[in-house]
């Protein structure tokens, strides 16, 4: 079989003793086109969101909004709800936005195939190339794309020679957990629309504890706070892999 450039063989290099996967890092870039960007998601949204919580930012309209905006604006929304007593605000703020509630921020698992780029990631995550995914992304196209190869969010072992596991982690207390053995590690340190939606559930089912502690902290879905490109607390679970090959998609070259 001849080796073309598409085949990746750097990524499947296996060393004499020393191959170790990857850690894949993704960027907003790989959400292009399929959910609306920060300024995007302000724009189509504030109008909506302020009716529906009865509460104004005093952050001037603007017809293009930059994404810096949206962060603003959700401070400003964030201490308003506090300051009326709302125990859960990063929550009813996404909720307004519609973002626990509109299937393209779940990336629901389809008949229809995914983007090319998710599907190449998905199927090297199910060749065991990934040691870790590290996505800056709150959509779950990629989580979706890899269960349309078969890889199950938070399933049974299946027992097969490739991961058909894979489990996400939002913040550094759900890294104790990250020693399963044959699972893909999906790290989201900007937080995940699936968090909300557990957070939701829990909530309607009475356990207001549960809801608050899932979704009420700086590391789970970043609206509220200006993200940084890796969690301080999470940081030394990504220089722990450092010594890794690391791949980047998604990011502009200025990054």
């Amino acid at each position: 079989m001849p080796v073309l450039p598409h085949n990746f063989p750097t990524l499947r290099q296996r060393g004499a003793g020393n191959y170790h996967p990857s850690v894949l890092m993704l960027g907003a870039g790989m959400s292009w086109g399929l959910v609306p960007l920060p300024g995007k998601l302000l724009e189509e949204k504030r109008v909506q969101a302020e009716s529906m919580l009865g509460i104004t930012s005093a952050l001037p309209v603007s017809p293009n909004p930059p994404a810096e905006h949206l962060y603003q604006w959700a401070d400003d929304i964030r201490n308003q709800l506090i300051a009326r007593g709302d125990l859960n605000p990063k929550l009813t703020l996404a909720e307004s936005l519609d973002i626990p509630n509109e299937r393209h921020w779940l990336g629901c698992v389809s008949t229809q195939r995914n983007t090319p780029r998710h599907r190449v990631v998905a199927r090297f995550a199910r060749e065991g190339l990934w040691d870790q995914i590290w996505s800056l992304n709150w959509d779950c196209v990629q989580e979706s794309a890899l269960e349309n190869v078969g890889i199950r969010r938070r399933a049974i072992d299946a027992g097969m020679p490739w991961p058909t596991v894979f489990n996400t982690f939002i913040t550094a207390a759900d890294c104790a957990q990250m020693g399963e053995a044959n699972s893909v590690k999906v790290l989201k340190p900007h937080g995940c629309v699936m968090a909300l939606v557990e957070a939701q559930r829990a909530r309607d089912s009475g356990n207001t504890l549960r809801s608050s502690v899932r979704v009420f902290t700086h590391h789970s879905l970043q609206l509220c706070l200006r993200p940084s490109v890796l969690d301080r607390k999470l940081s030394p679970v990504y220089r722990g892999r450092s010594s890794r090959r690391a791949a980047r998609l998604g990011f502009g070259n200025s990054r």
